[in-house]
This record gives C-alpha cells, sequence and structure tokens, in this order.
C-alpha cells in the first residue's frame, strides 16, 4: 500500500503530462494577468445547516445533502481568523482638511490624522476531515444555521452558539484526533489560543499537521466541563446577535 493510499489527505503530484498549464506554480503568472497562487489543500465543503443524530451528522451543503457517521470523523480542526483590512475613509478626509484649515489659520500645523480606517474581520471555521473524503467539511461561524443543530440549546449571542457548536460535534467525535487549537478553545485558555491572519495559514498549518501526524490530541484530553463560553455568561450581554 502506498503513502497515498494510506492517508487521503497527502496530494500526489500530477505528471508532465497531466498537469495544466493555467495551474501555475505559486509565484507565477499568465502575461499581462494577476499573480496566480496554486492551492495546496482541498477546497472545503461548506455547511449551512442540518442537525445531529445519535449516529451522525447530517449537514445541508451547496452540492447537497450529506450524512456523516461520527465515527467517520478522522480530524477536527479550529481556526480562528482575525483579518486586517484598510480603506479610504473620504467623510474622515474631509474632516482632517477642516481641521488643518483651521488648524494654519490660528497658526498651527496641518492635521496629521490617519486617512485610512483600518478594521479587524473576526470568522472561526470549524473543520471535519472524514474517512473517505479528500475535502473537509466546514462550519463557518458567519454563515451557518444553527437553529437544527442546537435547537433548545439556541442563544441571540452568535459566538455562544459557535462555541455550543463546536462542543457538540467534539463531544460526539470520539474517535477522532484533534489539532491543537481545539483544546484551549473549549477550556477557554485565552493564553494559548491560535489565531490566524488569513485562512490559508490555518489551512495549510492543519494540513501538515494531518500529514506529518504532528500536535495531535486524542479525544480524551478535552474538556467538556465548560457549557459556555465564559463564566458568568449572559444572554443579554452587547455581542453581536444571529
Amino acid at each position: 500500500m502506498t503513502d497515498l493510499e494510506k492517508n487521503p489527505y497527502l496530494v500526489e503530484d500530477l505528471e508532465p503530462e497531466e498537469a495544466n498549464p493555467l495551474e501555475e506554480r505559486e509565484g507565477a503568472s499568465l502575461p499581462n494577468g494577476p499573480l496566480l497562487h496554486q492551492r495546496t489543500t482541498p477546497l472545503p465543503l461548506r455547511i449551512k445547516s442540518g442537525h445531529f443524530t445519535e449516529e451522525a451528522l447530517v449537514g445541508e451543503t451547496p452540492q447537497g445533502t450529506v450524512e456523516i457517521p461520527w465515527s467517520e470523523v478522522e480530524y477536527v480542526a479550529l481556526g480562528m481568523i482575525v483579518e486586517r483590512s484598510e480603506q479610504e475613509a473620504e467623510a474622515y478626509k474631509v474632516q482632517r482638511l477642516v481641521k488643518g484649515i483651521s488648524r494654519m489659520a490660528t497658526g498651527g500645523s496641518p492635521s496629521d490624522d490617519k486617512d485610512k480606517i483600518v478594521s479587524y474581520k473576526p470568522t472561526n471555521y470549524l473543520d471535519l476531515y472524514c474517512r473517505g473524503r479528500e475535502a473537509p467539511l466546514r462550519f463557518d461561524s458567519l454563515s451557518v444555521n444553527y437553529r437544527g443543530f442546537l435547537g433548545p440549546n439556541l442563544s441571540h449571542v452568535s459566538f455562544q452558539n459557535f462555541f455550543r457548536l463546536v462542543r457538540e460535534v467534539c463531544r460526539r467525535c470520539s474517535q477522532a484526533q484533534f489539532l491543537q487549537g481545539i483544546k484551549p478553545f473549549l477550556a477557554w485558555d485565552r493564553d494559548h489560543m491560535r489565531k490566524y491572519q488569513a485562512v490559508h495559514d490555518f489551512e495549510n498549518e492543519t494540513f501538515l499537521a494531518i500529514t506529518r501526524r504532528q500536535k495531535l490530541i486524542p479525544w480524551s484530553e478535552l474538556d467538556f466541563t465548560r457549557t459556555g463560553w465564559a463564566d458568568g455568561w449572559q444572554e443579554d450581554q452587547s455581542q453581536e446577535e444571529d
């Protein structure tokens, strides 16, 4: 049995005659075109809604319904992505100009205020790698419908729902192995939580951990004592709502 047959997540290099000339290696580009980056990991299949049974995960995806027995989930990974972005703030630039003119009129110096607004967009992903499937199944905290999965445990707070979803999935995947980010997340160990600046960083790190069999944690080491994201959680706290 080859390494590829043993591990379905290994990527086999294409033979020269099978390679697609449009899929150049990272750093290459088409003539007069944008820089291309070859994707090194399978594109995840996003779960939009669904429900849990004692035996399986039933999920609705853009490609249809999938039913995955819990015993077939091999690896579980958590990605907390915080993307930084900048954008021009036209109204802010006008305000800066008015302030500058005012200061010069009174003998001061022009304003040195920044003319860009920096924002941070947090997104959380839960990826399930299942036996016999090349692409992982993904729960995206910004798009998943929690109602069918959580039922009476549904909260008014989006992040609380994501925590409960992660906890419930992990609790049922007793035969799986878990990437390092899962353990501190469930235990609310903020000092050891892993955050990424881009989703491909999370995907690449997960892929390497699985293929190298490194940084994997057994189900027995997970802490399920917390039922909420933080002690003393209040449902009416000022947080993003569904």
